[in-house]
C-alpha cells in the first residue's frame, strides 16, 4: 500500500503512482511530456541526460481560463477533457482536427483513456480556450518505449478512420487507431499514427554499450575526454552543419544546464566524429567508428531524430573518409532518407504544432540529409534517391538556427554557408534530370547541343550569382593573400564546392559541344573559359591557410580538387587540333597545380590533399605514355604517398591491381579515347 503524500519542510515526497499523474521536476520546468515506463523509475527524459528523476516541487497554482460568451457553450460543455490534458501531462499531446472546415485550433489527445479504456477521437476546440502558456508537446521525444509514430499521407489516414466525421465516433479497444494530427491545414493536414515499436526487440550493440566502449578507450588516449570532443564538434563541424542543437551538448555534461541532454548512440558517433580535430584519438578511428556503427543498427530498429543524427555524423565525416567508404555511405544515405520519410521531415513543418526548436532541427536535419544525396548523385553518377516532388521543406534561414539573436557574426555566416551550399544544391538537382538520369542518357531523341549548351551555361551564371551574393556577408575573399585571417568554418568549403560545381559544369559543357571542324570556335571558347575556372581553383588551393585546412571540410571537397585536374589533362587532349599555345599554358598550369598539392600534402597532412592526390597518382600513371610530359608529375605524386613507382617495368594493369582498383573495361578505351578523363572514379580503399 503506497503511503500518503508527507510535507518534509520546503519539499513534498509523493508515491511512485502519483508519477504517471504529474510530471518529474525536471519535465515540469522543460514545460515537456514526462514519459514513464515502468512505475517507479525515472522518466525517460531524466534517463537519457543522466539526472536524477524527482518529485520535489510542490504543485502549480493553475492560471483561470477566460469567461466564456453564451455563443460557446457548446464548446464550454468539452472542457474536461483540457483540465483533463492539463492534470495527465504525461499523456497528453496537440492533437487531432477532424473537421478541418472549422477556424479553430484542435486540442485533444490520441492516447486519452476514458474510466473504460475507450480511445476517444477529440473534437474541435475554438482557440480563445486555450491557454496561451501550454506549449505544444515534442513529437520526438514524447513516445514511450513500446510505441514510434509513423507520418501517414491524408488520403491513406483516411482510410482508417471512415466513420471519424461523427463527434461521438470513438475508436473502439482493442484495435483501437492511436494517432496524432500536428497540422490543422485544410490543404494538407499531418497525422503520426503510433504503431508497435521493438517487435524484433533491441541488438546486443545499443547505444549504451557503444558509448561505454568508447569512453573507455578515448579516455585512455585524452584526458578530460567529453568537453574536449563536444568543444571540437561544435566549435567546427555543427557550426557549419548545425544538425545538432549546441545547447543539447552543453546539458549532456554540465549538471547545471538546462535542456535535454543526448542519447548515448549520439555521443559514441560525436567521439568517434572527432577523430580528426584531436590527434590523440586518430590512432582509434576505426575501432570508434565501428561501435559507433554498431549503435547506428541498432537505433534504426526504432528510428528517432538522433538516428539521422548519427547517421548524418558519419556521412559529414571528414574527406578520406568518405573516399575509403563510399559504397557504405550510398547504402546510409538511402537508409536514413527512408527513416526521415517515416518521421515526416520532408514536409514542411513551419506551422505545425511542435516546439520551435523541433520544427526548425527538423528542417536542418532534412536540408543535410538532401545537400548529401544530391553531391552524391553527382559526383559518382548515381541515381539520386531523392525526387525534386517528393519533398516541400522551404529553404533554411538564418533565423532557423540554435544561435538565435545572441549568436556572433562567425556563427551566423557559418550558418549562412550551410545555407548557400544547400542553394547550391537547388542547381545540382537540375543538372541530375536532365543530364545523367537513365532517361536522359539511354534516351533516342537526345535534345539538341544548342539546347542543352544553354541549360548549362544559365547553370554557370546562377552560381555565379549565388557566389556574388554571399561575397559580402562572408566577408573574405576567395583570393585572399598568404597568411589571411582563416575564415568562419564552413565558408572556404562552401566557396570550394561553388567552384568544383563549377568546374564540372565546364567539363559538361566541352563534352556537349560535338568535336567537329563546324564547331571550332565554339570549342576554343568553352576550352577558355574552362582552362580560367581551373585557374580560379588552383588560386584557391595555394592560398588556404593552415588553419582554414583544420576547419570543417564537405565530405566531397577531394573530388572538386582531383577534378581540376582531370578537366585540365582533358583539356590538353580536346585542345590538340585547336591551338597549340592553349596547350601549353594548361600544361604549365597541370604542373604547377600537382606540384602545390604536394607542397601542401607534405607541409600539413591534410586529409583533402591527400584522397584527391591518392586519384591523382591513378590518373597520372594512366596518361603519362600517351602525355610523357607528366611522367615526372606522377613520380613526384607516388613519392610523397610513399607508393612505388613504376615506369616501364610494370604494366598499369599491375600497377592498378597493387592499389587494390579494378578497371578491366576503362583501360581499353585510354588510347582511344580520352573523354574517359572527364568522369574517371575510382573505389580506393587506401588509408592515409
Amino acid at each position: 500500500m503506497a503511503e500518503a503524500p508527507t510535507a518534509a519542510g520546503p519539499s513534498f515526497t509523493r508515491a511512485p503512482r502519483s508519477r504517471l499523474d504529474r510530471p518529474c521536476d525536471l519535465c515540469r520546468r522543460l514545460k515537456q511530456l514526462c514519459s514513464i515506463e515502468v512505475r517507479g523509475e525515472p522518466c525517460m527524459a531524466c534517463r537519457v541526460r543522466f539526472k536524477p528523476c524527482t518529485f520535489d516541487m510542490p504543485p502549480s497554482v493553475r492560471k483561470r481560463r477566460k469567461k466564456e460568451s453564451p455563443s460557446h457553450a457548446v464548446q464550454s460543455q468539452r472542457a474536461p477533457i483540457l483540465d483533463t490534458c492539463d492534470q495527465h501531462p504525461s499523456r497528453s499531446s496537440v492533437s487531432h482536427d477532424l473537421h478541418p472546415s472549422a477556424p479553430s485550433l484542435s486540442i485533444g489527445t490520441s492516447s486519452m483513456r476514458d474510466d473504460n479504456g475507450v480511445g476517444q477521437i477529440p473534437w474541435t476546440v475554438n482557440s480563445e480556450h486555450i491557454e496561451e502558456d501550454i506549449p505544444p508537446s515534442s513529437l520526438d521525444m514524447e513516445e514511450p518505449h513500446d510505441e514510434e509514430s509513423h507520418f501517414l499521407g491524408a488520403d491513406a489516414f483516411s482510410t482508417l478512420v471512415v466513420k471519424a466525421t461523427d463527434l461521438s465516433t470513438t475508436s473502439q479497444t482493442p484495435g483501437g487507431l492511436s494517432f496524432r494530427q500536428v497540422s490543422s491545414d485544410t490543404r494538407f493536414p499531418v497525422y503520426f499514427v503510433k504503431t508497435p515499436a521493438l517487435i524484433y526487440g533491441r541488438t546486443p550493440h545499443n547505444g549504451q554499450a557503444a558509448l561505454e566502449a568508447n569512453q573507455k578507450m578515448g579516455e585512455k588516449r585524452c584526458s578530460n575526454l567529453l568537453p574536449r570532443i563536444f568543444g571540437s564538434v561544435r566549435a567546427h563541424t555543427l557550426k557549419a552543419i548545425p544538425i545538432i542543437n549546441p545547447k543539447r551538448l552543453d546539458a549532456t555534461y554540465s549538471a547545471d544546464a538546462p535542456g535535454p541532454g543526448i542519447s548515448p548512440a549520439l555521443l559514441a558517433g560525436i567521439i568517434a566524429h572527432s577523430t580528426h580535430y584531436i590527434p590523440a584519438l586518430r590512432g582509434i578511428h576505426k575501432e570508434l567508428w565501428s561501435n559507433a556503427l554498431l549503435a547506428l543498427d541498432d537505433e534504426f530498429r526504432q528510428p528517432r531524430l538522433a538516428t539521422l543524427q548519427l547517421a548524418l555524423l558519419q556521412m559529414y565525416s571528414r574527406p578520406m573518409e568518405i573516399a575509403e567508404n563510399a559504397g557504405q555511405l550510398t547504402i546510409g544515405s538511402g537508409r536514413a532518407l527512408g527513416a526521415a520519410f517515416l518521421l515526416g521531415l520532408h514536409i514542411d513543418s513551419t506551422n505545425w504544432s511542435l516546439p520551435l526548436w523541433e520544427r526548425k532541427l527538423r528542417k536542418r536535419i532534412w536540408w543535410a540529409l538532401v545537400i548529401q544525396d544530391k553531391w552524391r548523385a553527382l559526383l559518382y553518377g548515381r541515381p539520386s534517391f531523392l525526387h525534386k516532388g517528393s519533398y516541400n521543406v522551404p529553404l533554411l534561414s538564418v533565423e532557423d538556427g540554435d544561435y538565435g539573436e545572441d549568436a556572433s557574426t562567425p556563427d551566423r555566416t557559418s550558418m549562412e554557408s550551410f545555407i548557400a551550399t544547400s542553394r547550391l544544391t537547388l542547381l545540382i538537382d537540375d543538372i541530375i534530370d536532365n543530364f545523367q538520369s537513365i532517361s536522359e542518357v539511354g534516351s533516342k531523341q537526345t535534345p539538341a547541343p544548342v539546347s542543352r549548351i544553354a541549360q548549362l551555361e544559365l547553370s554557370i551564371e546562377r552560381i555565379q550569382e549565388i557566389r556574388q551574393e554571399y561575397l559580402p556577408i562572408f566577408g573574405v575573399s576567395q583570393h585572399a593573400e598568404r597568411g589571411a585571417i582563416t575564415a568562419p568554418t564552413g565558408v572556404r568549403s562552401f566557396q570550394l564546392s561553388s567552384l568544383g560545381l563549377t568546374v564540372l559544369i565546364r567539363r559538361l559543357l566541352l563534352r556537349t559541344i560535338p568535336d567537329t571542324p563546324y564547331n571550332k570556335i565554339q570549342s576554343l571558347s568553352a576550352i577558355v573559359d574552362a582552362l580560367q575556372t581551373c585557374r580560379e581553383v588552383t588560386n584557391f588551393v595555394e592560398c588556404l591557410t593552415p588553419g582554414d585546412e583544420e576547419l570543417y571540410w564537405t565530405p566531397y571537397a577531394f573530388h572538386h580538387i582531383f577534378n581540376v585536374l582531370s578537366l585540365l589533362l582533358y583539356i590538353i587532349t580536346r585542345a590538340r587540333s585547336l591551338n597549340h599555345e592553349i596547350i601549353g599554358q594548361t600544361t604549365e598550369l597541370t604542373i604547377g597545380y600537382v606540384s602545390t598539392m604536394i607542397a601542401k600534402y607534405r607541409r600539413t597532412q591534410w586529409d583533402v590533399i591527400a584522397a584527391a592526390l591518392r586519384r591523382a597518382v591513378v590518373l597520372l600513371m594512366c596518361v603519362k605514355q600517351d602525355l610523357p610530359e607528366f611522367n615526372q608529375s606522377y613520380i613526384d605524386v607516388a613519392t610523397a604517398l610513399n607508393l612505388p613507382t613504376f615506369v616501364t617495368d610494370l604494366s598499369v594493369d599491375d600497377f592498378l591491381a597493387s592499389l587494390g582498383i579494378d578497371v578491366p573495361a576503362a583501360w581499353s578505351q585510354v588510347m582511344d579515347d580520352q573523354t574517359w578523363l572527364s568522369s574517371v572514379g575510382f573505389n580506393n580503399d587506401l588509408g592515409v
